[in-house]
């Protein structure tokens, strides 16, 4: 049966009590995996590369984590690590295909925040729809090749074929999710122990809401 309005308040109410009943496990590997991402980020000209090859990699490690452990799964670390090691380079290239995805977006925003020129103002306008449209659509791409060891094309085509009839639910999970985590970051990064693997957790289980209705 086609799955009700997805309530991102129903998402966020499993990920804390999975957070409480697995705090050092779930929150002890986001944390560290945020710390390597971001150690990562400030390594200079090279940081970018190994990003690339990484960052993807590693998060997609923590949504393994996180799917293992909703599915009633004690995760090992060979469990965790033997999907990485076959689809690393489709995760990988279904990473950079993401970037592409939001890179025209990002390019007109600092093209108009620098010169802010009509026709600047009306290529962000025109790209902006279809942008945030492809770029909340694809957010479960990484999660399927990794989990489901989907190719990448068809990892794109659910993605977005499963967030299109619950796009204003996922996009307001999102950005709520975005709150949080800027909010907790700016409280000098003390909230992050708990909102980041508390986010992460609550897109994992629209995740498993949406895909499970394939």
């Amino acid at each position: 049966p086609p799955l009700e309005k997805l309530d991102p308040v129903s998402c966020f109410k499993p990920s804390w009590f999975l957070i409480i009943s697995d705090f050092l496990v779930l929150r002890g590997w986001t944390l560290l995996v945020a710390m390597a991402i971001s150690t990562i980020t400030l390594i200079p000209r090279a940081g970018v590369i190994i990003g690339a090859v990484l960052n993807n990699l590693l998060m997609c490690g923590i949504y393994l984590l996180f799917i293992r452990r909703m599915r009633g799964h004690r995760a090992t670390f060979e469990d965790v690590t033997s999907p990485l090691r076959r689809m690393a380079p489709r995760i990988i290239i279904g990473g950079m295909v993401q970037s592409l995805v939001t890179a025209p977006l990002i390019m007109a925003t600092l093209a108009t925040a620098s010169s802010p020129t009509t026709t600047s103002m009306l290529l962000l306008g025109v790209l902006f729809v279809p942008s945030v449209y492809l770029i909340v659509g694809y957010v479960f791409m990484l999660p399927l090749i990794a989990d489901r060891e989907m190719p990448i094309w068809t990892a794109m085509e659910t993605s977005r074929r499963a967030v299109h009839r619950q796009w204003f639910p996922i996009f307001g999970l999102l950005l709520a999710a975005g709150m949080l985590l800027f909010v907790s970051a700016a409280a000098l990064g003390v909230g992050l122990v708990l909102t980041l693997p508390l986010c992460t957790g609550a897109l994992m289980y629209a995740y498993e809401d949406l895909v499970d209705q394939r």
